[in-house]
């Protein structure tokens, strides 16, 4: 499950290039959880790329919010201050590797 939503994740990074963000992931990892909308246009392009997942054959709405609120765990595991801007995108890019 995790791994179908970094691929998404990473599709969207990529089809932003410079601009893909970890602030644009967050943003749309917490509104998938709390069921709001995030007010950045690309948050919310991520946000319907991600809702579709659990409308896929053999996947349940439980196990997509657990690994929505997992991959959230890690991407604010590191203090602001400590992060850079992409620092999670280029986690999330060497687990999918």
């Amino acid at each position: 499950m995790v791994g179908l939503i970094v691929r998404e994740i990473l599709d969207h990074a990529e089809s932003l290039g410079q601009e893909a963000r970890d602030a644009i992931v967050i943003a749309a990892l917490k509104a998938s959880l709390n069921a709001t909308t995030p007010s950045g246009p690309d948050a919310r392009q991520l946000l319907q790329q991600l809702e579709r997942i659990p409308s896929q054959s053999g996947v349940s709405l439980r196990e997509f919010r657990e690994a929505i609120q997992q991959l959230l765990s890690q991407a604010t595991a590191t203090p602001d201050s400590r992060r850079s801007n992409d620092a999670f995108l280029r986690y999330l890019v060497v687990v999918a590797a």
